[in-house]
């Protein structure tokens, strides 16, 4: 009776733990339609979700804590934003109508000169968003940071990483990864014990390498969101064409760790195991005019739209 009993409470806590992610997801997506631009990923994330990841079973506490508090708390965050989308729309209309009353002549100049208080107004309006939007990303740091106090280190690394991941994963994507080789190098038939060994020890090199590579990539990708978070037309554009070049070139030292690491992994093995290995190497399509621009390269997300062909290594 009793062991019923415990089950029908189990049972109950996890449709209440499903209802509460289902309502944090119907308010990240709100948020993600939203007409204004800033919303940030961090703020997005699921932390709850990339948590129950690691297979740490010990902290289901922590996990129904964070459900509790955050679940309301995107919900005030979608009600908020809901508000100044309205009032956001209300005053780029009324500045656009006091365009078209000022006439073709003074429309070059407008941004410029013309009606300075709707123009605070809509900076004010944006400066509100990026603050509602600062208080959740505050809000899931110091949750994130929590969950990973409370885990050994290998897990925390694990769920940091995750965190990372799901919060630029346009950070994680290579198209050069040699992840698929080392898979088919570990799976090889009469593979001996120190060819074995030796491949492991590579493939954690490279990772680790690899990995910090993508670190890279994040804290520049933060740098630049942090830059867009408000709207407004006075952006330090230097700092854009800057990230720009900081992104290649780490792209293509990342692109010089997996290279190095392929040919590494091809020497530890016999001709006719390269040969299988060399099959597995990922040979992604890049679209012309996207990639091939100097301009658009550092534009974080754009590789997105060429979806399965983009492996993510690691």
């Amino acid at each position: 009776m009793f062991r019923d009993l415990g089950a029908l409470i189990d049972d109950r806590r996890e449709l209440e733990h499903a209802e509460r992610r289902r309502r944090r997801e119907i308010a990240v997506a709100s948020i993600e339609t939203s007409m204004i631009a800033g919303s940030n990923r961090l703020a997005n994330l699921d932390l709850e979700r990339i948590l129950a990841e690691t297979g740490d079973g010990k902290i289901e506490s922590l996990r129904l804590q964070y459900a509790i508090e955050v679940t309301p708390a995107q919900f005030e965050r979608v009600r908020a934003t809901i508000e100044l989308d309205r009032d956001v729309r209300l005053a780029e209309m009324e500045m656009f109508a006091e365009f078209e009353r000022a006439g073709d002549d003074a429309g070059m100049v407008f941004g410029m000169t013309s009606e300075p208080d709707a123009m605070s107004d809509l900076e004010a309006l944006y400066a509100r968003r990026a603050t509602i939007e600062e208080s959740m990303r505050s809000r899931q740091i110091a949750w994130r940071d929590r969950m990973a106090a409370a885990l050994p280190p290998d897990r925390a690394a694990d769920l940091l990483l995750g965190v990372e991941r799901a919060a630029h994963p346009g950070c994680f994507r290579d198209p050069d990864s040699p992840e698929p080789m080392f898979e088919k190098a570990l799976s090889l038939p009469g593979l001996k014990e120190s060819t074995r060994s030796a491949i492991v020890d590579l493939q954690t090199t490279w990772r680790t390498d690899w990995i910090e590579a993508c670190r890279k990539l994040v804290a520049i990708d933060a740098l630049v969101q942090g830059g867009m978070a408000s709207p407004s037309a006075r952006k330090d554009m230097s700092m854009f064409a800057k990230a720009s070049a900081d992104r290649a070139q780490i792209r293509f030292a990342r692109t010089e760790i997996d290279e190095r690491a392929v040919r590494s992994l091809l020497a530890i093995l016999t001709p006719g195991q390269a040969g299988e290995v060399e099959k597995a190497r990922r040979s992604a399509p890049r679209i012309k005019g996207i990639r091939g621009l100097d301009g658009l390269n550092g534009i974080e997300g754009l590789e997105s739209i060429e979806g399965g062909a983009i492996f993510i290594g690691g």
